[in-house]
């Protein structure tokens, strides 16, 4: 709202010396309002109205040189403008997705769970418009600068190839070459100039919790209406499950600097549904049937991997933050977790 009135009742500040450092402030409000709303469903405040009066930022502002020589090196730019591009995009899916499954969220255009037909194979049309959105979102990956890339099975990883200033004599530590997030958080682990590992982290979780997203319908199908579950439908599962996994938020070395990672609650709960998620995957026989079958030999490590991580960021919470609270009560029965 803070924003919505900086704009709106001044308009004289968008053509003030102050107007890149505006545009910056606008779009960060904007990403956490976006996700907050599709995740939420927290009502908008109306700043997408005034994407088009604020415009995107072009960093043309003025800059002290420590400043200046932290954007360039941490590539601050390429990452805002980058998450700039998938808030756009989620939002274009989150409408897609309503358009195909009806206008309530739960209720999707599946049979009733009595009706015995068997499914034709490729016939779902959900899973059709999910598997095009999950495309585009894997292309906006592939068009992101070089050194921001990453593929899949490695979002640990540094970006490949390895820019000049990841190398030895750059700004990264030589024993952290290896990995650039690790799940050894007992490791210790020296924080990244200029925040860079949060910046990292937050764009490629972004990317897994879009993808996320866009196939958890699929999970829904399977525990509601497991008898119309097609082969379509479990690799959508099995697509679901994957993206769920060791999000590098929750690794170290940023989860331990977690005051830097805005907005915590909103991961807390999306953690909390993932812990859920995967508890279902080994105690529902449909699910763990599909991850026996569509998931590859390394997802039951890294599903281990992914609960100890999730738990270990919210036990981390639980006692200063009432999110984090409310979420480890629920785990405790669940996990069969101690204080």
């Amino acid at each position: 709202m803070a924003c919505h009135a900086l704009i709106s009742a001044n308009s004289g500040e968008l053509k003030s010396p102050r107007l890149d450092l505006i545009r910056r402030v606008f779009w960060h409000c904007s990403i956490m309002e976006t996700y907050l709303n599709l995740e939420l469903e927290i009502p908008l405040t109306g700043l997408d109205k005034l994407e088009g009066k604020v415009g995107l930022p072009d960093f043309s502002g003025p800059f002290c040189e420590a400043d200046y020589l932290g954007n360039q090196e941490s590539r601050f730019q390429e990452h805002f403008a980058s998450q700039i591009v998938l808030r756009q995009l989620s939002v274009g899916f989150h409408d897609t997705m309503r358009d195909a499954t009806g206008p309530t969220a739960a209720p999707m255009p599946f049979p009733p769970p009595d009706r015995q037909t068997q499914p034709s194979e490729g016939s779902n049309p959900v899973i059709t418009t999910i598997n095009h959105l999950a495309y585009q979102l894997d292309q906006w990956r592939a068009l992101l600068p070089v050194h921001l890339r990453w593929s899949d099975g490695q979002a640990s990883a540094f970006s490949t190839p390895i820019p000049d200033l990841f190398t030895q004599g750059g700004m990264y530590p030589p024993q952290q070459m290896q990995a650039m997030f690790t799940a050894d958080i007992s490791s210790p682990s020296a924080p990244y100039p200029y925040a860079t590992d949060v910046q990292v982290a937050m764009l490629r979780t972004r990317y897994y919790y879009t993808k996320y997203l866009l196939y958890r319908p699929a999970i829904y199908k399977a525990l509601h209406h497991t008898n119309m579950l097609s082969t379509d439908d479990a690799k959508a599962v099995a697509e679901c499950l994957k993206a769920s996994l060791k999000w590098p938020i929750i690794m170290a070395p940023t989860c331990h600097r977690k005051r830097l990672v805005p907005c915590l609650f909103f991961w807390t709960q999306n953690l909390l549904g993932v812990l859920i998620l995967l508890h279902l995957s080994q105690q529902v026989p449909v699910l763990s049937n599909i991850r026996a079958r569509f998931c590859d030999n390394t997802f039951d490590m890294d599903a281990t991997d992914t609960v100890n991580l999730s738990i270990a960021w919210i036990r981390d919470l639980k006692d200063v933050d009432a999110t984090a609270e409310w979420c480890w009560n629920v785990l405790r029965g669940m996990y069969r977790l101690d204080d």
